[in-house]
């Protein structure tokens, strides 16, 4: 089977999955964002390379997965302490643009918090 019907017969997320992998050598920009057409397309343009991934002559390695760094019950109740003293300007601030950036702050702090 040659290429173009080895690619026409796979689906967008196998297409996306050989598309990443080419992308570790020739950057195509806004992959997730091509249509399938397109993707076979742009796949096409660089055919030795598709090849060669398809053959298994080069491995590429996914990206690991990111883990979001577990907080110190001590660093969590320094944060909760700030998120209490932001709540109580809050309540004092007068002007409603006051109050935006207190609860904006909070909302941040309280991203940061892990349990």
């Amino acid at each position: 089977m040659d290429i173009i019907t080895k690619l026409n017969s796979m689906k967008k997320p196998e297409l996306l999955i050989l598309a990443r992998q080419v992308n570790k050598e020739i950057k195509i920009k806004d992959v997730h964002k091509l249509k399938k057409k397109d993707l076979v397309t742009e796949l096409l343009l660089r055919q030795e390379i598709v090849k060669e991934i398809m053959k298994g002559n080069i491995k590429v390695q996914p990206k690991g997965k990111r883990t979001k760094k577990k907080k110190t019950d001590e660093e969590n109740n320094k944060i909760l302490k700030e998120i209490s003293i932001l709540n109580k300007e809050a309540i004092k601030a007068k002007k409603q643009g006051e109050k935006a950036k207190i609860l904006n702050q909070i909302s941040k702090l309280q991203s940061k918090l892990s349990f």
